[in-house]
């Protein structure tokens, strides 16, 4: 496809500032990893993607481990 090494949306890559203050939800970082933040402040990420024709979500672990 068309696409360079490297990050699909480089300009939609979460900031520090961001993840730091980020509101409950999933936020996406590109490429299929998301930041998720729970209603009790808790961050970790995911990875979504298509696996035989089905999405899936692998828990790839918390932000104070996975930077």
């Amino acid at each position: 496809m068309g696409s360079k090494k490297g990050n699909k949306h480089p300009e939609k890559a979460l900031k520090g500032t961001f993840i730091t203050n980020a509101k409950p939800g999933q936020h996406a970082d590109g490429n299929g990893l998301y930041l998720v933040v729970e209603p009790n402040g808790a961050k970790h990420w995911i990875f979504r993607a298509v696996f035989n024709g089905k999405r899936r979500k692998v828990g790839l672990g918390p932000l104070s481990t996975v930077s």
